[in-house]
């Protein structure tokens, strides 16, 4: 098929993780999932193509769910303004409590959160 879309919206047939699979599990209401999935990150976690400190952060949540030391890593390994959204709503967790899944999304900019909805 003809991709109109760009890699941003479709993605690699080797990407584990799609911008159209966050925002069903946002239609969903499946906040949390949506929240994993972003911090999960579009890669594999033995990916190649990403570097060693990335798959460290995101191996890190993906193991132990510890907000402290994850965001501890991805702000050590994010020094060009990475990590973004990750950092933001592991940020949220850290305020709203990670029970408050919904609250924690909406940390996120309107901008982003619609990016995700307007992919699925």
């Amino acid at each position: 098929f003809i991709n109109f879309f760009g890699m941003q919206r479709v993605g690699k047939p080797s990407d584990s993780v799609k911008a159209s699979d966050i925002g069903r599990a946002v239609l969903k209401g499946e906040y949390s999932h949506a929240i994993d999935l972003v911090i999960s990150g579009r890669y594999c976690l033995t990916s190649s193509d990403v570097s060693d400190e990335i798959q460290t952060a995101r191996n890190l949540w993906a193991t132990e769910r510890n907000i402290a030391r994850t965001l501890t890593s991805m702000q050590r390994s994010s020094s060009n303004g990475s990590f973004i959204r990750e950092k933001t709503l592991l940020r949220g967790m850290k305020r709203y409590g990670i029970d408050n899944q919904q609250k924690v999304w909406d940390c996120l900019p309107f901008h982003v959160r619609t990016f995700y909805i307007h992919a699925y």
